[in-house]
């Protein structure tokens, strides 16, 4: 697609900034799938875990970080991960068996049976004698045996962000990225990680129609898409920065969030001035801040 300019050049230099940065901004989608997320009918202890003659039934799930990944056993018979905003990860496409369960057999199977106990779906891991169902902190659900060893997943891990690892690191400042952002600034950087890290592939500004123009437009766009924006914070979510927050510019900011606090995060981005990178814009940083005034992009 053409180069597109979203920023004028007197909107880019830096008497518009304070401490952040400023940019054209992005679009996104999100496949929201309607799901039961009823607590495991097991302790609290394990929320995290299927372990041998243990079973999901209608409704039950069992998640990760506060739901920001969840299996759930759909009451259509679909075993289904989900992400904090309802993008679906995986599936056993086995909907249309209202009443069916997950059992994760003490032979090391996970079998997906209909009320008539009739298999429909199996991960074919049996002979691995007491193995256990695990969904990780980085979106994977792992099946593992007694020596701790993976013997099948889902194969859905979101990479993890936190390096300097952005394509156009020294590329001509406000060149175009091909993406439809100006290299090195916030929006371009971001969209390294919607594309690379969250594994959107297609990701760009004019994303399946959106168009999000500076950063600080971000979440009232992305809403428009359909896309889940709030004020709660998670690992790998964007954090939209509206003008004069935390020392965005007059079109705001946008950050890609590596942890979260308590009414606080940490982020790394492109174009934000602070000690980390010694003051320097169109550079990589990564600081803290506070969530006030911050919305959350959840693209995962």
């Amino acid at each position: 697609m053409p180069t597109v300019r979203t920023e004028s050049r007197t909107e880019s230099g830096k008497e518009s900034r304070r401490r952040g940065v400023l940019a054209a901004g992005t679009a996104a989608l999100v496949a929201a799938a309607a799901v039961v997320t009823a607590a495991p009918a097991w302790g609290a202890a394990g929320g995290t875990t299927l372990t041998a003659g243990q079973n999901l039934t209608a409704g039950q799930s069992i998640t990760i970080n506060n739901g920001e990944y969840r299996l759930t056993m759909q009451s259509d018979g679909n075993l289904v991960e989900y992400t904090f905003a309802n993008t679906p990860l995986w599936s056993s496409r086995t909907a249309g068996n209202s009443g069916a369960q997950a059992d994760m057999q003490a032979d090391g199977n996970l079998v997906v049976y209909n009320s008539a106990h009739k298999a429909l779906w199996a991960s074919g891991t049996n002979g691995n004698q007491n193995s256990y169902l695990a969904i990780q902190g980085d979106g994977n659900v792992v099946i593992y045996n007694t020596a701790h060893n993976a013997v099948w997943a889902t194969n859905t891990p979101i990479i993890a962000g936190g390096t300097n690892d952005y394509p156009y690191a020294t590329s001509t400042i406000d060149a175009d990225d091909g993406w439809g952002f100006l290299a090195r600034e916030c929006t371009s950087f971001v969209a390294w990680r919607i594309r690379h890290n969250l594994k959107i592939s297609d990701f760009t500004n004019g994303w399946r129609g959106g168009w999000f123009g500076n950063a600080g437009d971000w979440a009232a766009n992305a809403r428009n898409l359909g896309l889940v924006v709030n004020s709660t914070p998670a690992v790998d979510s964007v954090a939209v920065l509206p003008a004069g927050v935390d020392g965005a510019g007059s079109v705001g900011h946008v950050a890609f969030v590596l942890g979260v606090g308590n009414g606080t995060i940490t982020v790394e981005d492109y174009n934000y001035a602070d000690s980390y990178d010694g003051m320097q814009y169109y550079v990589y940083s990564q600081h803290t801040i506070n969530t006030a005034g911050v919305s959350f992009i959840h693209f995962r």
